[in-house]
C-alpha cells in the first residue's frame, strides 16, 4: 500500500469518527432535553424515530409475526 493510499485510508477513517461524534452529540442534546418526562409525546417521537416500516404479517408458520423496524434518527 502506497503512502498516498494509507493517507486516503485513514482520513476516511477519521471523517467516519467525526461524523459519529457528531451523531452522538446530537444524540446527547436531544436526550437531555427529555430526560424528565411522564408521557410519550409525537415531539418525542419525531426527535428520535426517522421511520417505522411495518411489514405485511407473515402467517407461514401457523403463527401470526410481523416485522417491525425502527430507523432512529441518530444512525
Amino acid at each position: 500500500m502506497s503512502l498516498e493510499e494509507n493517507s486516503a485510508r485513514l482520513q476516511a477513517e477519521l471523517d467516519g469518527y467525526e461524523a459519529d461524534s457528531v451523531r452522538a452529540d446530537k444524540f446527547i442534546e436531544v436526550v437531555e432535553r427529555y430526560t424528565d418526562f411522564t408521557e410519550l409525546s409525537t415531539e418525542m417521537l419525531n426527535a428520535f424515530v426517522e421511520k417505522i416500516i411495518v411489514h405485511e404479517p407473515d402467517k407461514s408458520t401457523g403463527e401470526r409475526v410481523q416485522q417491525v423496524d425502527i430507523f432512529l434518527n441518530f444512525r
